[in-house]
Formats: structure tokens, sequence, C-alpha cells
């Protein structure tokens, strides 16, 4: 286990997962208002913090842009902004348009074109807390984590659901992400009830693993060989073998 990873002055309520220099990092985004970039081996600082959100970062993901690496960022000033991972610099201005705090957001493709993804999903009986992209039987899908407490998944071209709702948390899923695990595709999700919990993608049936931790998770990342987990307390990772 990695961690904690201290930096971030309030609570770290996103985390995910890229590479820099051919290096794996993990980027995170808190109450601060900031977004930090920690070398995903030794823990080690490596960018930040980016600063020009005006509220909390609740949403980080990381994708390509042009040929070059960036971090997505939503915020509870209700914009969302782009970076560049190897520089730190702005590479997107202020996206405005939601009418509240920008809770999730995903990179992913769509008719062939790079998209941001921080809308609405129609379905869930509460807020959509967090989003995910990956692909289910050939093709790309949303996955989206809620205040019902449950998980579902969305054709990411239609926006039909394809799979769910997944129940088993105790309230509010605070974060999701897409991995793999003994070859399948699966869903990762962390909620208010401390834990974190992994779902197969392609099929729907109960969690196949149940992390219990101490306090409320509020940020999932998948890697190659585990996870990484942002807490109320902490940031943490954790292998998976």
């Amino acid at each position: 286990m990695l961690g904690p990873l201290t930096a971030h002055d309030f609570w770290v309520n996103a985390v995910a997962v890229g590479e820099l220099h051919g290096r794996p990092v993990i980027v995170s985004g808190g109450d601060d208002a900031a977004v930090r970039v920690w070398d995903l081996e030794s823990g080690e600082p490596v960018l930040g913090p980016l600063t020009g959100h005006d509220g909390a970062v609740n949403a980080v993901a990381v994708g390509e842009r042009h040929g070059r690496p960036v971090i997505v960022s939503g915020s509870a000033d209700r914009t969302v902004r782009g970076w560049d991972l190897a520089s730190g610099e702005p590479v997107l201005g202020r996206i405005p348009g939601h009418d509240g705090a920008v809770r999730a957001v995903v990179l992913g493709e769509r008719h062939g074109r790079p998209v941001i993804f921080s809308g609405r999903l129609t379905g869930h009986d509460g807020a959509v807390r967090a989003v995910a992209v990956g692909e289910r039987h050939g093709r790309p899908v949303i996955v989206s984590g809620s205040y019902d407490a449950t998980v579902r998944a969305w054709d990411l071209e239609s926006g039909e659901p394809v799979l769910g709702p997944f129940t088993g948390h105790d309230g509010a899923v605070n974060a999701v992400a897409v991995g793999e695990r003994h070859g399948r595709p699966v869903i990762v999700s962390g909620g208010d009830d401390g834990t974190v919990r992994v779902w197969d993608l392609e099929a729907e049936r109960h969690a196949t693993l149940r992390l219990e931790l101490q306090h409320r998770a509020l940020s999932v990342a998948s890697t190659a060989d585990g996870l990484v987990i942002g807490t109320t307390a902490e940031l943490l990772r954790v292998d998976l073998l």
C-alpha cells in the first residue's frame, strides 16, 4: 500500500490515473480548489498545485488533446477546466453551462471525436455524483454513480441504459472507475458507507469484491495492479493480486 499522500488542505474529492514522461501518475482534486499530480510508484508530488477554480474540485479525468496528455477538472464553481499534464499550463478556459456544481467529468470518444462528458443522465433517483467511460461488448459505455446508492451503465452514443442498477452501497456512490480484474472488465465504486466495491461490467451480478475502509470513499481510480482511493482522511493505493 502506498500512502497516505498529503498536500491537499482538505478532503480529496477526486483521483485519476495517467502517465507522465513514461511514468504512472495519480491526479487528485480537493476541497482546497487545487489539482495535484503525484508519482504513482514513489508517492512524491510531481506537479501542482494547479489553481484557477473558485470552488472545490469535485472531479478529475486524464486524457489526450492534440497529441498531448491533459487533465480535465470539474468544480463546485460550476465550470470545467483543462490543464496540460506535462507543464501544468491551462489548455481550456472556464467551460460554463452547468446550473450547479460539476460533480463528474470523463473524457471519451463519440462519433470519432474526443469529448468531455459532464452532463446529466436520466434514470437515477438522485443526483449523479460520478461518471467513467469504458467498453462493454465492444461498445463505449458511460458508468455512473449516484446519491441514490446505485451504479448504472449507459451506451455512450445512444444514451440508453445498458446495465444496472447495481445495488449494495448503503449511501451515496461518490466515485466510479472502469478497469480490469482477472482479464475481465470491471466497475469500481466507492461510497459514503466506507466501502469500495468491484462489479463485473459485462454481467449483472453482485459485487465480486468489497473493501472496507475506515472513512468515506470520495474517489477511486483503477491501475494495472490495484486501486487508488481518496477518502475523507487520506489518499491510498491498494494492491489487488
